[in-house]
């Protein structure tokens, strides 16, 4: 009996979890950033 009372608070509390991980209130919003990249077309011969 005082096993089923064990597993049955470890059921009530995933499920608790669960359902306040999946809320819809979160704001997960990707940020978008432009980058430049300038890349010079001569090899300097010094770091070679």
């Amino acid at each position: 009996m005082k096993a089923m009372k064990i597993w049955r608070l470890a059921l009530t509390m995933l499920a608790a979890f669960s359902l306040a991980s999946c809320s819809s209130d979160d704001d997960n919003e990707d940020k978008v950033e432009q980058v430049t990249l300038y890349v010079s077309a001569e090899i300097c011969e010094n770091s070679l």
